[in-house]
C-alpha cells in the first residue's frame, strides 16, 4: 500500500489519504510517482508514504536527493523470530524504546496495522482494532496500467464493468520506464504524465461530488429537524 496524504488549501483532496493498491508487479509505484508528481504541479503538498521498505529506488524516482529514514525505524525496527526483517507486512512489530509509538501519531496520518497477534503489549493490539473499525474509505476505483493497446484496453474496461471500481484512468505501456527505474533517477514519461493528469482531475471531481452530495445530505436533514422550543 502506497498512501499518498495531500495538503492544499480548500482543495478537495486536502487532507486525504489515497491508497494504491495491486498485485505485485503491477505498477503502483510508477502510478504512485506519477500522480504525485501531477498532484504536486497543480498546487498540493504531497507525502508518499511506501509500506515497502525494500523500494528503495521510490526516493530516486520522485527526485528526492535524501534518501528518507524508514518510517517503522522510529517505532524501533522489526523482528521476525529474533532478527530483523526488511518487509513491514512479515512483522509489524513495535520494539521497546522506539522513538514513536502508534498512539503519537495524529490520526490521518496513522495506517492500519494488517495483524495483531504480532504486537508485544494489549494495548497496541486494542489500538489497532480501534484503527480498524474507524477507518473509512470514501470510495473505490480502477487504473488499467501497461495498457498496450485499445484491444486491451477495451477488453479490461468490460471485464470491470459492474465491479464498483470505475476506470479512472488508463497509463498506457511504456518500456522506457522500466529501463529508468533499473537506472535510477526521476521517472519521465510524456504520456503517463498526462494519464496521471488525468487521474487526478478525476479524483477531485470524484471527491468534489461525494462532498456536495455529503452537503446536501446533511442540509435535507437540518431542513427536516424539528423546530425548537419557542420559536415560530
Amino acid at each position: 500500500m502506497r498512501p499518498l496524504v495531500t495538503k492544499g488549501s480548500g482543495r478537495p483532496l486536502s487532507g486525504l489519504r489515497i491508497g494504491v493498491f495491486g498485485k505485485g508487479g503491477s505498477g503502483k509505484s510508477t502510478v504512485t510517482c506519477f500522480l504525485a508528481m501531477a498532484l504536486q504541479e497543480t498546487g498540493y503538498t504531497v507525502l508518499v508514504l511506501d509500506a515497502d521498505s525494500t523500494n528503495v529506488g521510490l526516493a530516486s524516482a520522485l527526485a528526492v536527493n535524501r534518501k528518507p529514514d524508514p518510517l517503522l525505524e522510529y517505532f524501533g525496527g522489526m523482528v521476525f523470530s529474533g532478527g530483523s526483517v526488511t518487509c513491514p507486512v512479515d512483522d509489524p512489530t513495535v520494539l521497546e524504546g522506539a522513538r514513536l509509538s502508534l498512539s503519537d501519531l495524529p490520526p490521518r496520518f496513522r495506517g492500519v496495522p494488517p495483524a495483531t497477534r504480532h504486537l508485544q503489549r494489549a494495548d497496541l493490539a486494542a489500538l489497532a482494532v480501534r484503527l480498524f473499525r474507524e477507518a473509512r474509505v470514501r470510495g473505490a476505483a480502477s487504473v488499467l496500467n501497461r495498457v498496450p493497446s485499445p484491444e486491451t484496453e477495451g477488453y479490461l474496461r468490460v471485464a470491470l464493468r459492474g465491479s464498483g471500481a470505475p476506470v479512472l484512468a488508463v497509463f498506457g505501456q511504456d518500456a522506457g520506464v522500466a529501463d529508468q527505474w533499473l537506472r535510477g533517477g526521476r521517472l519521465r514519461s510524456a504520456g503517463l504524465r498526462k494519464a496521471a493528469g488525468a487521474l487526478a482531475r478525476q479524483l477531485e471531481a470524484r471527491v468534489g461530488e461525494a462532498a456536495g452530495e455529503a452537503l446536501a445530505r446533511s442540509t435535507g436533514r437540518a431542513a427536516r429537524a424539528p423546530a425548537m422550543e419557542g420559536s415560530p
